[in-house]
């Protein structure tokens, strides 16, 4: 698959000084929220593009001008069912007035709060993200639109919150938060009891207010009370009444009731202030908490794909510049100017999948291609499939002292086997997993071969063994190797699965330590601690995972480095 490389180019402002007819022109286009950009505008927005990205990429201008299109048809009011809360998005063209240097196409999200007793909405604040002819940060701000046939149907804020399109006016807008919030509340109706205080709090409505009434046991000598909630102005989670309050989780799971007569048998203090004027107990009131057993139904729309086998894994390109951080539910791409890390060069993906291919090797798709990804607790690289990005060293620029291996102050010497493989094509010597790739640099040897025993059959029994000559530091408490097995080549992938590959080793060292080391039947780094003190190592096969092709096992890295102490 052909993919485009990661790149960065700097950031220019879109849109220049105007003369008075394009300012008036684009004014207009501003002042109205919900109208589609006419034809006229579009052309004129074209033109304008074009004659002040003259610096940047000039063939972005149609993409500009159709993701402006895009918006403005989209205008209006949306929501987010986890926190309840509203925005109006907008895109609107500003022109600069010499105080604000924000010109060009903007992305404004107004965020509004619903007012209960007047039943209206007020601007709670606005901000905006200016659209620039940049093509890393205006894929950047495509990739928080979700569309289907020309309807934005999810518009994805920092990342995190999900805004659903409501295709409502004001009004509309205000009995759709009224009604959302009775119904929220209305899940707490009914009788619940406490079962730490043995209280029990029963709910009931009548029209727009709510009636609470408690009932406390009788060794806590309290009077029953029943009280009247209602919401306030702006809080549509929660309903206050005569000190007393019911508030619904903002994600939804259930609700707790603040009751203003203290805990009659309170946990002992166990923290104190930390500016050492009194302790932080509670000493007002008590909270009950209920879970709710049904869910409040949300939008359906489809969920991102999402990776189940990695938490994190960072991919550098052969400069350093670019690294992608792999969660459970985005994937983000860093890319880095020439002054260093920042923030502001963020891409963030959700339509990705991760998966383990037939190889063996791990996977993951995205819209600008797939990438394999080598990895484990502590040793990370990705690979493009298209292998454009000079993620490889030559063997002989590797430059490795011959029989001498040094990682973080640990240095291999007198590498041996109890047999080699040597066929037509090379020699699988013992060292070879030594040799790898460049660990600073973190570069992959093109076409690296692994260590291969010799004998007929799978090779249990078979071993490979080296000294360590270390000079620990006084923070470090044991020796970690970090161990890939079988044929792990990424240029030829096929020759993990046609070849043995280790399931088991057994690990011992002159110290007497010995244990048995499971492996995955993955491409992926597999760690054991040893101790700090070990000058010997033996990695012995004990069980294997079968070649389809091959009864050759085979390793393809070791390398000890330190691990530090636990803070």
């Amino acid at each position: 698959m052909k993919t485009a490389l990661f790149f960065i180019s700097p950031v220019y402002s879109i849109v220049s000084a105007m003369n008075s007819k394009k300012l008036l022109s684009l004014l207009l286009i501003s002042f109205s929220l919900f109208a589609p950009l006419a034809a006229d505008d579009i052309s004129q927005l074209l033109q304008l593009l074009q004659e002040t990205t003259k610096k940047s990429t000039p063939d972005r201008t149609e993409e500009i001008a159709a993701f402006v299109q895009l918006l403005q048809d989209n205008a209006g009011y949306y929501y987010n069912y986890d926190n309840e809360s509203l925005i109006y998005l907008n895109c609107t063209i500003r022109t600069g007035d010499g105080k604000n240097s924000m010109r060009g196409p903007v992305i404004e999200e107004y965020r509004y709060e619903y007012n209960f007793s007047k039943n209206n909405l007020k601007v709670g604040g606005s901000g905006g993200s200016l659209i620039t002819s940049d093509s890393y940060r205006l894929k950047e701000q495509k990739a928080r639109f979700e569309v289907q046939d020309g309807i934005v149907v999810r518009y994805r804020m920092y990342g995190t919150e999900s805004y659903y399109p409501l295709h409502m006016t004001a009004a509309e807008v205000c009995a759709f938060i009224r009604n959302r919030a009775y119904e929220n509340m209305d899940r707490t109706i009914g009788t619940h009891t406490d079962a730490k205080t043995g209280r029990t709090y029963t709910i009931s409505r009548k029209d727009e207010k709510y009636e609470m009434t408690v009932v406390y046991p009788a060794e806590e000598n309290q009077p029953a009370q029943t009280v009247s909630l209602r919401f306030s102005d702006r809080d549509i989670h929660t309903i206050w009444g005569n000190s007393y309050s019911i508030s619904v989780r903002s994600d939804g799971t259930g609700f707790s009731v603040a009751d203003p007569v203290e805990d009659p048998h309170p946990a002992p203090v166990t923290h104190s202030d930390p500016y050492g004027d009194h302790c932080c107990d509670d000493s007002w009131g008590y909270t009950a908490v209920f879970p709710f057993a049904d869910q409040m139904e949300k939008p359906a729309v489809a969920e991102p794909r999402r990776t189940e086998f990695i938490t994190y894994t960072y991919y550098y390109t052969a400069d350093g510049k670019t690294r992608i951080n792999i969660g459970n539910n985005e994937l983000s791409i860093y890319t880095a100017p020439s002054s260093g890390w920042s923030w502001d060069c963020q891409e963030i993906i959700y339509d990705f999948e991760s998966y383990i291919d037939d190889n063996g090797y791990k996977k993951v798709e995205y819209n600008d291609g797939i990438l394999t990804i080598i990895d484990g607790d502590l040793q990370q690289f990705g690979f493009r499939d298209d292998l454009t990005e000079g993620r490889f060293v030559a063997a002989e620029n590797l430059n490795p002292t011959a029989k001498s291996y040094s990682y973080d102050w640990v240095t291999v010497t007198n590498v041996r086997s109890s047999s080699t493989l040597k066929d037509r094509y090379a020699t699988y010597s013992a060292e070879n997993p030594f040799k790898t790739f460049d660990l600073e640099r973190r570069l992959w040897v093109q076409n690296n071969i692994p260590w291969v025993e010799a004998k007929s059959d799978d090779g249990i029994g078979e071993y490979i063994e080296f000294d360590i000559t270390s000079e620990p530091l006084n923070r470090d408490v044991a020796i970690t190797l970090r161990i890939l097995g079988g044929y792990v080549d990424p240029l030829k992938p096929y020759l993990f699965r046609e070849n043995s590959r280790p399931k088991t080793l057994l690990v011992q060292t002159d110290t007497g330590f010995s244990e048995l080391l499971e492996l995955p039947d993955l491409a992926q780094f597999v760690d054991m601690e040893i101790p700090l003190e070990s000058r010997h190592v033996r990695l012995t096969i004990k069980d294997v995972y079968p070649g389809s092709k091959y009864s050759d096992t085979c390793i393809s890295v070791i390398t000890p480095v330190y691990k530090l102490w636990d803070r």
